[in-house]
């Protein structure tokens, strides 16, 4: 900027890209031409241990271990990302839904973004789009998360509006709303206009504060475990329609079946499996390959994040020498009966993270790796022998997971004091069959089932290998976990610090069950 005689008064420096995107129920998400299937994992915008302000070095440390462990997409939840995520996701490649709210009128919790919604939502979405129009590496604008107004009339107006608000200032990226059909099955529907205010549907308590009193768990697994039959109804359908066919994607949360039964309704839609199970990855994945108007599965969550503590927390029923099923495993908690979701202090953790706080990867993420093809030799897990068989129990006890999380394995084959019991060794694999070797003796081989190998072994410490074969039964590549020595055990409890050691092989062809993240 000059002023009138020519003297410089202020500079700015704007990077920004330049790329064709379209969508579409015919040929799904296209970059530049090219067929893209979104591989994508929710990030909160909490930086763990560090905190919640916005560090460009974590930042960036964030955005490239997810790259590196193989996702091509994140989805912000559920707020606006930093410029600095931003910025590292232009640098290193990541495609991003940019989400707005988390709520509109109606409450989640006693102090959320709904007591502000009415009054500044239009800056707030305004300011956003300004601040992240520049970037390429933002291909989606979500105006929602969950949003428990979706199935009432005013809910279409407020799209509407959010969406010309958008195209106002961008006019090239589509717009998605994240629907979530279970809570939105037993949300509160109100009459009222966008700018009248219903006390009673709008106020305390909200969904997640009533989750914190409930029987968490239970109550999501059998709803969702009825999920098919909603949709059979058309119940959901009813219920999200209107606002629907407000934006350009259809974004559905916990949906699986969801996609293919819309799209015989409205066949002109591109959805998106907008939040997922880990576990489900096995069924979507495959779903996205074959279906051009399912563009993609976000999963929750690619990095684990402070709050909802211990949400997505196994419990064990046999005790063990930490003290946490002494505090949480009693017999009304393993049933989900008088238990919420959420734990009290010392929980902080969600605990569903694919990559946990410190940025390690867990065995979720070894399952996701395979599925989609990222990862092409094996990779073994050992369920946690501590937790399963407590203090001196001969067998393992029961455990009752929450569907947020759909392994509880380890990458560790060290469990001093529980030699000779049974370790429930999970190999995951894109071939036909795995070989499991002990100190190289065979324990066995057993085939694969979406994507895993299961075994029964005796624990002596060793070297525990598994190779992976395909139907001609040539190796496609193998995996290894050895013990930790006494230079690297704790003189107490060396179970509590399990180390692995892998050894690389040679990586064979494709696993069989797996993609390269393009179609």
């Amino acid at each position: 900027m000059h002023d009138a005689n020519g003297t410089l008064l202020d500079t700015h420096a704007e990077r920004f890209g330049i790329r064709a995107l379209t969508f579409d129920a015919r040929q799904g998400l296209r970059i530049n031409g090219k067929c893209i299937l979104l591989n994508g994992g929710c990030v909160h915008h909490d930086n763990g241990i560090l905190g919640a302000a916005t560090l460009p070095q974590a930042e960036y440390r964030r955005a490239r271990i997810m790259k590196e462990q193989g996702f091509n997409a994140v989805r912000s939840a559920h707020n606006p990302l930093s410029k600095a995520f931003l910025d590292a996701c232009d640098e290193l490649g990541l495609l991003v839904m940019d989400e707005a709210f988390d709520m509109w009128w109606i409450h989640k919790t006693s102090y959320d973004y709904a007591a502000s919604f009415r009054d500044h939502y239009a800056d707030d979405l305004a300011s956003m789009v300004r601040k992240d129009r520049n970037h390429p590496s933002v291909i989606l604008y979500s105006i929602g998360n969950e949003i428990a107004d979706t199935k009432s009339p005013r809910a279409a107006e407020a799209a509407r509006s959010m969406v010309g608000i958008i195209r106002s200032l961008d006019a090239e990226r589509p717009v998605i709303d994240c629907v979530n059909p279970i809570s939105l099955s037993i949300a509160a529907k109100t009459q009222a206009g966008v700018d009248e205010h219903d006390a009673k549907v709008e106020g305390e308590p909200g969904l997640n504060t009533t989750l914190e009193h409930a029987s968490g768990p239970a109550m999501l697994t059998a709803i969702d475990r009825l999920m098919p039959a909603a949709l059979v109804t058309g119940i959901i359908d009813r219920q999200t329609n209107a606002v629907f066919d407000e934006v350009d994607v259809a974004g559905l949360n916990y949906c699986r079946q969801g996609p293919e039964w819309f799209h015989r309704r409205h066949p002109e839609r591109v959805f998106c499996a907008s939040e997922t199970y880990p576990q489900e990855i096995a069924d979507t994945w495959p779903d996205i390959r074959h279906l051009p108007y399912l563009i993609g599965d976000f999963v929750w969550t690619g990095w684990d994040y402070i709050g909802e503590a211990s949400v997505s927390a196994w419990v064990y029923s046999n005790p063990e020498p930490y003290g946490w099923m002494r505090e949480y495993g009693n017999r009304m908690a393993i049933r989900g009966h008088r238990t919420g979701p959420y734990r009290r202090y010392p929980g902080l953790l969600g605990g569903s993270g694919l990559i946990d706080i410190t940025g390690e990867l867990t065995g979720q993420m070894l399952y996701r790796q395979i599925v989609t093809g990222a990862r092409r030799r094996p990779a073994i897990t050992v369920r946690p022998m501590q937790l399963l068989y407590g203090d001196g129990a001969t067998h393992t006890g029961r455990a009752s997971r929450f569907i947020e999380r759909g392994h509880d394995g380890v990458a560790s084959w060290s469990w001093e004091g529980y030699e000779g019991r049974d370790a429930i060794v999970q190999v995951f694999s894109g071939g036909k069959t795995v070989q499991l070797t002990l100190n190289r003796e065979v324990v066995g081989t057993a085939p694969v089932r979406r994507c895993m190998a299961e075994f029964h072994v005796p624990f002596e410490p060793g070297e525990l290998t598994a190779v992976a074969y395909d139907a001609a039964d040539c190796e496609l590549g193998r995996d290894t976990l050895t013990s930790a020595g006494p230079e690297t055990s704790s003189p107490h409890d060396s179970s509590a610090c399990p180390i692995r050691i892998r050894k690389t092989m040679r990586a064979g062809t494709a696993p069989s069950c797996g993609s390269n993240p393009s179609r």
